[in-house]
């Protein structure tokens, strides 16, 4: 069985967006490849997590995941996925434990 290129699990939990992402970046991606990769991955699913909290996204989509070290059992890179509500967007959150 072949693991799909990208896996997305994301929920909001109190008020904030939780979860990961990880997808298949070919060895020698450079960074702001990399990044697109994460905007095509994450722009739907996090626009509409923002629609449901009532806010708009505050940065790209790929500001809101950061990455784990190493790779997963699929050879994909890990991204913790994180946002939080200031004002009327939904802004990366940068802190890693609440």
């Amino acid at each position: 069985m072949v693991a799909p290129p990208v896996q997305i699990v994301l929920q909001i939990a109190n008020h904030q967006v939780r979860g990961e992402v990880a997808l298949v970046v070919p060895p020698g991606t450079v960074a702001r490849d990399q990044d697109r990769l994460l905007d095509e991955a994450l722009r739907v699913r996090l626009a509409e997590l923002a629609t449901r909290l009532g806010v708009v996204l505050g940065a790209s989509p790929s500001s809101y995941a950061f990455s784990r070290p190493g790779r997963d059992a699929e050879g994909r890179i890990a991204f913790d996925v994180r946002g939080r509500i200031e004002g009327d967007q939904l802004v990366p959150d940068r802190a890693r434990s609440r």
